[in-house]
């Protein structure tokens, strides 16, 4: 019985875990470059259950006993998964924002090392470089800062950026041979848990005046929620029916 209000348990657990990457899928939807997560759940392993000094059960050799079956102690959240599916690329005609078409991600140089992004919603400092939001640098092919002057300046989809004529720098894009090893970081960033180098994209496309919303579907993530509502209740109810249960063979059976 009580292996039983144990799994049920778990099972509240892992939903409500749930409805919390689902809430922040949500949250996100609006949030330039963001890429929504799932959650990946397991069950435990399973546990062999026999009857111990059973006398109704003719002794072996060794022992008293019989197999059961086997049972399960419920299930856990595994691991968050990043879905990388590209969000649809919004014109904005703003010089200073930018946005990837296809694979690969925009550097930032960050006090923590090198970040990658896709939110490509930049702007120009005092100084004519090109930062993100939180003042990052954003990095160049040859590891530098991207200077971008403080008038007209112009990018193709190489990523290639030309101030008064002259070609100042390429804008570097790079991806990973492991995309599932990148974690987020806060401020739409990411890194790579397992330190690989990243390498520069090959299939992809710089689109100047641009941005990547977020892939996030709003009616696909509302009818997760309610499913996962539903699946919470109903674990719920279970642990609710056991301990009911486990009341009344306390209060009631132990009179007799």
């Amino acid at each position: 019985m009580l292996r039983s209000l144990y799994t049920a348990t778990t099972g509240m657990m892992t939903q409500r875990n749930k409805m919390d990457t689902i809430t922040n899928n949500i949250t996100n939807v609006d949030t330039i470059g963001y890429k929504k997560d799932y959650m990946l759940t397991r069950s435990f392993e399973d546990v062999l259950i026999e009857r111990i000094n059973d006398p109704n059960i003719v002794a072996t050799r060794f022992n008293n006993r019989s197999q059961v079956g086997d049972h399960n102690w419920g299930v856990y959240a595994d691991e968050i998964f990043t879905s990388f599916v590209q969000g649809s690329p919004e014109q904005t005609e703003q010089p200073n924002e930018l946005a990837i078409q296809g694979e690969g991600f925009f550097v930032v140089n960050t006090p923590d090392g090198a970040r990658y992004t896709r939110s490509g919603n930049f702007r120009v400092d005092r100084d004519g470089f090109l930062v993100n939001p939180n003042g990052y640098y954003v990095q160049n092919t040859a590891g530098g800062n991207v200077y971008v002057g403080q008038g007209d300046f112009s990018i193709n989809s190489l990523g290639d950026v030309t101030v008064d004529g002259n070609v100042t720098g390429t804008i570097a894009v790079v991806t990973f041979n492991d995309l599932q090893g990148l974690r987020k970081a806060g401020e739409n960033l990411y890194y790579h848990y397992n330190d690989e180098a990243p390498v520069f994209a090959q299939d992809y496309e710089v689109l100047q005046g641009y941005i990547e919303t977020s892939n996030v579907d709003v009616a696909s993530e509302t009818v997760e929620m309610i499913t996962t509502s539903r699946a919470y209740e109903s674990c719920y109810k279970a642990a609710q029916m056991i301990d009911q249960t486990l009341a009344r063979t306390v209060n009631d059976i132990a009179k007799f």
